[in-house]
C-alpha cells in the first residue's frame, strides 16, 4: 500500500533544519511536521491538490488519518 511506503520514507528523512525553523515560532502548538508532510504527499499521490479536498478526505478516508 502506498500509505505505508510514504510513512516509511518520511520517517527516514532528515528534516532537523526544517523542524527547528518550524517549531521556533511563537503561538499555538502546531501539527507535527512529519504528519503534515505525509498527508500532503499522500494527497498528491492520489491527485488531490486542494486543501479543502484534502481535509474532506482526511475525515472520510482512513488512509488519510
Amino acid at each position: 500500500m502506498p500509505v505505508y511506503f510514504i510513512n516509511q520514507i518520511v520517517d527516514n528523512l532528515d528534516i532537523r533544519n526544517v523542524m527547528d525553523a518550524y517549531l521556533s515560532r511563537d503561538g499555538t502548538s502546531s501539527y507535527h511536521l512529519r504528519m503534515i508532510l505525509k498527508l500532503v504527499l499522500y494527497a498528491d499521490l492520489n491527485n488531490v491538490y486542494s486543501c479543502y479536498k484534502t481535509e474532506k478526505k482526511n475525515i472520510e478516508n482512513i488512509y488519510y488519518m
